[in-house]
């Protein structure tokens, strides 16, 4: 419409109008946007406070599966075989964790909070189902991952 205009453009009182909401709509956009980038950030800022429990939730998940490495001190067989755990056993227990868990603020509390009871859950459930030999290596195993990840080792 606005290529087609002929005259003075300022006559045209529709195209005055669609221009006038074109730019509304723009600004209205602008600030949108300006507002999902304000928000993205936010989510970003809050994501990283929780890194801890995703950093303690995959060295509990590994020293699960490094479980199977665990062989039999008498006959030197792998038994470990009967520690399988899936990855899907490992998220009931991180979701239980996070529902479960103490409710308390300011955040850095209840990542606290959080990486102390999927420790505790993830120990009591993967020592109900251990050989008594081997409840001392998994308590072992988690120690030493910990501390070497936490740089205390």
């Amino acid at each position: 419409r606005l290529s087609n205009a002929t005259g003075n453009l300022l006559d045209d009182t529709e195209l005055v109008e669609v221009l006038a909401n074109t730019k509304a709509k723009s600004k209205d956009v602008e600030r949108k946007l300006s507002e999902a980038r304000d928000r993205t950030l936010e989510i970003d800022e809050k994501r990283e406070q929780f890194r801890p429990v995703a950093t303690r939730g995959s060295v509990m998940y590994f020293v699960m599966t490094d479980m199977t490495l665990v062989s039999n001190p008498i006959t030197l067989q792998p038994s470990g075989w009967m520690y399988n755990c899936s990855l899907n056993q490992f998220l009931e227990q991180f979701d239980h964790s996070i529902r479960a868990s103490e409710k308390s603020q300011p955040t850095s509390k209840r990542v606290e909070k959080i990486i102390d009871f999927l420790t505790y859950q993830v120990y009591r459930y993967m020592n109900r189902g251990l050989f008594e030999r081997d409840k001392m290596m998994f308590k072992l195993m988690v120690t030493l991952k910990v501390m070497v990840v936490g740089g205390n080792l």
